[in-house]
């Protein structure tokens, strides 16, 4: 019954490594860009899905009015990010003779607590060990008080709408929580009698700012989600942490 189990967590465990191996084969996309019906506006976004830059033909005017350009930049934006997801495509499909097989195992050695194990300190004593105890649930502590803003912070995230605004304050673009565009507003006066390259940097200015705004509403959950997980991702510091060895 041992050796059956032993063998079912084996397979069990290539099989996510086999899963794990696929995941990180799928390729990232470049930036995309795409166009409105009339192709007059040109978007670029970035693998992100942040709109990187917004261009603007010089004959715009021939092919809608300014009170259009909120739906044209709408429309360019939408057919960047469809040309981008068309993108998403695993390795695998590409070259079927790169399926990945099962790594071997890491030898002891190399685990975390092995690693721990070579920078403690000799002498251990029943006050060193309460230390690394309360060190150990700080740790974890942390974690879970992390975990439950972060959840919390995206349930309210989608929700939340940001503004930005060029540096000409001239364009207005808002932007969802999670960076999804949602409004574009120009000022009409000035829309009317600028040129191109202008309104299309104040665009992508605009856009910058919102995305900027939206990074500014996140609290310090994932970014102490971060500096936890490089904490356990470094032996030496982790051992320091935990008073496991001297400094």
């Amino acid at each position: 019954m041992r050796d059956d189990t032993a063998d079912t967590l084996a397979e069990l465990r290539d099989e996510l490594d086999i899963a794990a191996q696929r995941m990180a084969a799928i390729r990232t996309p470049d930036s995309s860009s795409g166009s409105d019906r009339t192709g007059v506006v040109t978007v670029v976004v970035e693998p992100s899905g942040r709109v990187a830059a917004v261009t603007v033909a010089a004959n715009w005017r021939e092919h809608f009015t300014a009170d259009a350009m909120a739906s044209a930049v709408r429309e360019a934006v939408e057919a960047a990010s469809s040309a981008q997801l068309s993108a998403w495509e695993p390795a695998a499909e590409l070259h079927p003779a790169s399926e990945p097989s099962a790594r071997p195992m890491p030898l002891p050695y190399e685990s975390l607590g092995a690693q721990l194990s070579e920078l403690t300190a000799p002498g251990s004593t029943d006050e060193r060990q309460r230390v690394v105890i309360e060190e150990l649930a700080s740790i974890l502590e942390a974690v879970e008080r992390s975990l439950a803003a972060a959840v919390e912070q995206l349930e309210t995230r989608e929700s939340a709408v940001h503004a930005g605004y060029s540096r000409g304050r001239h364009v207005m673009v808002s932007v969802g929580g999670a960076g999804a565009f949602v409004d574009l507003r120009c000022d009409r006066c000035w829309l009317s009698d600028a040129n191109e390259h202008h309104i299309g940097r104040e665009i992508t200015e605009a856009f910058n700012a919102a995305y900027q705004e939206a990074y500014n509403a996140l609290d310090s959950a994932p970014r102490e989600l971060a500096g936890l997980r490089q904490l356990v991702s470094d032996p030496r510091s982790l051992a320091q942490r935990l008073y496991l060895c001297d400094e």
